[in-house]
């Protein structure tokens, strides 16, 4: 169990629990995203483990739910996460749809047969107020999102650069002095580790 893949990198990450959003986070981010110990800086709502959302796939023509959280792209960089098909423009400005796991991909493939033929299915679907089609945009390889020793089910990414997934900042920091790179994201934040409104996880 121990030497089991998960199907993504946790070492070398720090996770911050940022509660109080009053504050532009982009900011933040992007100075995090200029200095050299950083490698990469993602935002979610949930980290792993972190209870996820459920969602209906009676709309994709399948029965049951899915698990899903709310994440930005950069997310599936920062934790190494694999895209085993990626349908993202080249020359999008921003990343928004959803990333289903391979689990659920095949599901879907076994009822519809091509992205395309799900897609038409969609389209005859009816939508409430304020909803619009799902855009997909890649497949993630399937990964342990929580227990390793659980199954690995139907689960997806809902991504766009929402301020509001900046709630749990992941950091990919570059191989070295750890002490050094946590002391460069307390000055980037200004102290503000400290603060209640903050919680720190070190890297795995």
């Amino acid at each position: 169990m121990l030497d089991k893949p998960l199907g993504f990198n946790e070492e070398q990450v720090v996770v911050l629990h940022i509660k109080d959003l009053s504050k532009d986070p982009m900011v933040f981010i992007r100075a995090l995203e200029a200095q050299n110990p950083v490698t990469s800086v993602g935002m979610t709502l949930q980290h792993f483990g972190y209870p996820a959302q459920a969602i209906s796939l009676e709309n994709f023509g399948l029965e049951g739910t899915a698990e899903f959280v709310f994440a930005n792209y950069s997310y599936l960089q920062t934790m190494g996460i694999q895209l085993l098909h990626n349908w993202i423009s080249p020359n999008a400005d921003t990343v928004r749809g959803i990333v289903v796991n391979e689990h659920l991909y095949k599901r879907l493939m076994e009822r519809h047969g091509s992205i395309e033929a799900l897609q038409t299915f969609q389209s005859t679907q009816p939508l409430e107020e304020g909803q619009q089609p799902i855009n997909f945009v890649g497949v993630a390889a399937d990964f342990n999102y929580s227990s390793a020793h659980e199954t690995i089910g139907d689960f997806a990414f809902w991504l766009d650069e929402s301020p509001n997934r900046a709630r749990f900042t992941h950091i990919r920091l570059k191989p070295g002095n750890l002490h050094d790179a946590m002391e460069t994201i307390r000055n980037i934040w200004g102290g503000a580790l400290s603060r209640a409104g903050t919680q720190l996880f070190l890297p795995g």
